[in-house]
């Protein structure tokens, strides 16, 4: 029990306006994926883009065993959390297209300059490195599905662009803050890839209809939703081609 006392809490949130979050990460040796997060994270923000500023991180050091970081709160819930209401959902696709064609068009070479001088290994963060994990795994299963799978991503393997894109990797509607209606923050990047845009995309695609979009139990019937899912797949889709 580390917290101050809630006199002390309060009087610090009234003279800095800012409330910090810790993020533990509940293994020792995640440490590196801590620095990948920190680096990422203040460099989009820097960028210019709605994500939490990491003021500090463990950088190798742990707190009581596990690795961390603290980052600044954003204003809002989750845009999966507020699907309820019919005119944020009506919202959804463009908030969606528009925050994530931001990214997209974002020069990804300073990110990518950041991360290798934080001694992160750019190359984990390829297709090929997917590739390789799948290959790997096939070949000490020796699944025959999974077999199947690595010859097939090898033969439609596509050329890699000399400049990739910052692919967010696990862009839908539980990892985008609303407040307003309006998008403020973008969290979980984790799961950054740099490559074509196409594949950020069908991330995104393939994810929204394994999840229900609204998390409080209080779903329509069934058809209802996977309409609704459908609905906004689709229009989704249409305004980041737009």
């Amino acid at each position: 029990n580390i917290s101050p006392s809630t006199t002390t809490r309060r009087g610090l949130f009234k003279k800095d306006r800012t409330i910090l979050i810790l993020r533990w990460r509940i293994c020792g040796q995640e440490s590196d994926r801590v620095i990948l997060e920190s680096t990422v994270q203040n460099a989009v923000h820097a960028f210019g883009h709605p994500v939490s500023r990491v003021p500090i991180d463990s950088a190798g050091q742990l707190l009581i065993g596990w690795p961390f970081l603290i980052m600044e709160r954003l204003e809002g819930s989750t845009l999966a959390s507020g699907l309820e209401d019919q005119s944020l959902f009506q919202k959804l696709p463009d908030l969606m297209a528009s925050l994530q064609v931001g990214i997209h068009q974002t020069d990804s070479t300073g990110l990518r300059t950041r991360l290798a001088n934080a001694g992160v290994d750019i190359q984990g963060m390829t297709p090929e490195s997917m590739l390789d994990r799948v290959s790997k795994l096939a070949e000490a299963t020796g699944v025959a599905e999974l077999t199947a799978i690595r010859q097939w991503l090898t033969e439609r393997w596509p050329t890699q662009p000399v400049d990739p894109v910052i692919c967010h990797g696990d862009f839908h509607p539980a990892n985008i803050l609303v407040a307003g209606g309006e998008v403020t923050g973008l969290i979980d990047w984790g799961n950054l890839m740099f490559t074509h845009p196409e594949y950020d995309v069908a991330i995104s695609h393939m994810i929204m209809p394994i999840g229900p979009l609204c998390l409080d139990g209080n779903l329509p019937p069934r058809y209802d939703l996977r309409a609704a899912v459908e609905w906004a797949m689709a229009e989704y889709l249409a305004a980041y081609g737009a």
